[in-house]
């Protein structure tokens, strides 16, 4: 998956192809919430001419930058109408766009207690995980990174699992692994990591490939127990010489 500095490397080296550019630069910060910077590259591309009247991603950013101005307007319109529950589950869509999850939370489950505001229960816990797990690796103390690192791996494996922007949340994922295994003094932690990560994703083939690689290093520091948990998971992958290779080296 590309990320932001391929779209802003290209941006320099090609522009003119600056519409795809900034079109794919948009998309990537979308999927990382941050619809302030994604808004602005789709406001280049309005200005080079493309019509973003059907783009959803573009409405999403639009109504993030127009949210306050709508919780306004929305607030007059329940003076007026307080028994309009329409009009508090539109507010409340609102009020999750800018994070206020205490106000989107007592829309949904307080002020009109029934079947379709319910259903916004799930969208604002699912938006409070994904922006703390975020918010805690971008906040992370150097001694706090590789935890936070972990979670959001954990939590990018339960996505690809249900099918959830796959794509994003394995490119994220292996750059938190990246990130731990620089971090690490022991390279098999790092490893390690990867494996369980991928044998998660149900990734059998890049799971045996950084089994492999735990093995070899579990012998470059003559870790016998390693070696031999790593041997058996590899004979547990079809691979019945490892057996004899893994101790070979103890």
């Amino acid at each position: 998956m590309r990320d932001e500095h391929f779209y802003t490397r290209c941006l320099k080296l090609n522009p003119e192809k600056a519409l795809e550019y900034y079109l794919g630069r948009a998309d990537f910060y979308c999927l990382e919430q941050n619809y302030e910077k994604a808004y602005n590259d789709f406001l280049e591309a309005l200005n080079l001419g493309t019509d973003l009247s059907n783009n959803k991603q573009y409405i999403v950013c639009k109504d993030f930058i127009d949210a306050e101005n709508n919780i306004t307007h929305l607030s007059k319109e329940i003076e007026t109408n307080p028994q309009n529950y329409n009009i508090y589950i539109e507010r409340s869509r609102f009020y999750l766009l800018k994070n206020k999850y205490k106000e989107a939370f007592n829309e949904a489950a307080e002020i009109n207690p029934t079947m379709e505001t319910y259903s916004l229960i799930p969208d604002i816990c699912k938006k409070i995980r994904e922006s703390s797990i975020h918010y805690a690796v971008k906040n992370a103390t150097p001694q706090d990174l590789i935890n936070a690192c972990k979670q959001r791996i954990e939590y990018a494996a339960e996505m690809i699992n249900l099918h959830h922007k796959p794509d994003y949340w394995q490119w994220r994922a292996e750059h938190d692994l990246d990130e731990i295994l620089s971090l690490v003094k022991d390279k098999t932690l790092g490893l390690y990591l990867r494996v369980n990560f991928y044998e998660k994703i149900g990734n059998k083939g890049s799971a045996i490939s950084y089994a492999k690689k735990v093995l070899e290093k579990s012998k470059e520091q003559n870790n016998s127990i390693l070696t031999y948990l790593y041997a058996i998971k590899l004979i547990s992958y079809g691979f019945s010489d490892t057996f004899e290779i893994g101790f070979c080296y103890s």
